[in-house]
């Protein structure tokens, strides 16, 4: 399979995943706790940190010490675990800073050394094993500003898992901190597939060597990188999809009420062990692969809906879509020439948001994106990508002003 149809898949995984929406709020907590122990422990893992997956979950869901463990290992499984908390404050509808990398960094930090963390390193370091040097330490706060400055302008110009990859690589090879730079690299790429209401993408232990050996080549050659990255969201899409797939069944066959095709209870308090995505193990009878993890959150209490990926956050009142073309702040329409255009899929059968789009401007034209998106129930930026989509295949056009105007469906002219 090429790079090009592994992204096909990966969005027609994505829009299946869409379809599942809404799922009940104990489901959006237990799957938003599941992948935290899962991100937490093969992240670690693959920096060697001796912590077993349940090992990881008593340490970062019940406070207790394991036994034996160096104090390190402990320290980190903490701090990743609040990192990853403060990943769904970042996945909003504003663009990234500099100091959003670095208070990320220091809940990741803080407990392992408090002197360092959040704070760019003054002092060389050198990758073993690798042939490449990093970022020379006087220049690392100028290439972090490149590299924010480039994250902001790409994120909507690129397809959603080939830009997950290149913030992992263009992070990691700055190299910023003295320590916990591949975690997070790891952590930013996923920041990327959230952002953009995919599900999180883990990179198990057994696979380290071709990660390294893929993230090495990717200094000259970096379609193998990418590719390793694609299969990785693919993985996590396919377990999901499993997932909710057998769950949907054994409810069927035990005669129990559906409830957007996941039963709740299923979900709720599992304490299985995941072997970075490799072994298949029972979570609340039903078998998975333990590849990825689902953007669907909730905050505050709130109970929230992702379209697009799974389900999408609400944040303060505003429903934030992931999967599409940021809306300029000063626009209160949207002039869809000012948008990128990448990884979006066409207008099939399969999904109904088009088409649910296209039947609302024919019957009420002249509403701008951010009203369309409340009509529909859909998230601004997903509604933004799907009326670039029309209108590039010429259903739709934008009349007037972008403060102002609206869409409306295209009519031919007469000349």
């Amino acid at each position: 399979m090429s790079l090009k149809q592994k992204y096909k898949k990966a969005e027609d995984n994505n829009n299946k995943l869409s379809n599942l929406r809404p799922l009940p709020e104990e489901t959006l907590k237990s799957l938003k706790a599941y992948y935290r122990v899962g991100l937490t422990y093969s992240s670690n893992a693959l920096e060697g940190n001796s912590l077993t997956e349940s090992e990881t979950k008593i340490v970062i869901e019940d406070g207790l010490t394991i036994n034996g463990k160096p104090l390190r290992d402990i320290y980190e499984a903490v701090g990743h675990a609040k990192a990853y908390d403060y990943l769904w404050e970042l996945a909003v509808n504003k663009l990234l800073k500099e100091e959003d990398i670095l208070l990320l960094h220091r809940f990741f930090y803080e407990m392992i050394d408090s002197d360092q963390a959040g704070i760019y390193r003054k002092i060389p370091v050198f990758i073993s094993g690798g042939e490449f040097p990093v970022t020379p330490a006087d220049k690392i706060k100028q290439e972090m500003k490149n590299f924010v400055k480039w994250f902001n302008q790409s994120e909507n110009q690129l397809q959603p898992v080939e830009f997950a990859a290149l913030v992992h690589k263009k992070f990691v090879f700055i190299h910023p901190f003295i320590d916990g730079n591949g975690r997070l690299a790891r952590l930013l790429m996923n920041l990327a597939l959230i952002r953009n209401e995919y599900s999180v993408a883990l990179i198990p232990s057994i696979l380290r060597p071709e990660y390294i050996r893929s993230l090495e080549l990717a200094h000259t050659n970096d379609e193998p990188f990418k590719e390793f990255i694609a299969d990785r969201a693919i993985e996590t899409q396919k377990d999901l999809l499993r997932l909710f797939k057998k769950t949907s069944k054994e409810i069927d066959s035990a005669g129990g009420e559906k409830l957007g095709g996941v039963n709740s209870g299923k979900f709720s308090g599992a304490g299985v062990e995941r072997h970075g995505g490799v072994n298949c193990e029972e979570f609340g009878g039903a078998d998975v692969g333990r590849h990825g993890g689902v953007n669907c959150e909730e905050f505050g209490g709130v109970g929230v809906e992702r379209h697009g990926g799974v389900n999408c956050e609400e944040f303060s009142g505003a429903d934030v879509g992931r999967h599409g073309d940021i809306i300029r702040e000063e626009f209160g329409g949207v002039n869809y020439e000012e948008f990128g255009g990448a990884g979006i899929g066409g207008l099939d059968d399969s999904n109904p948001l088009p088409g649910m789009i296209f039947e609302l401007i024919q019957t009420s034209p002249g509403l701008n994106a951010p009203k369309i998106a409340e009509n529909c129930g859909i998230g601004l930026r997903t509604a933004q990508r799907y009326l670039k989509l029309l209108a590039d295949n010429g259903q739709i056009e934008f009349i007037g002003a972008p403060k102002i105007g609206g869409y409306c469906p295209k009519t031919e002219k007469i000349i």
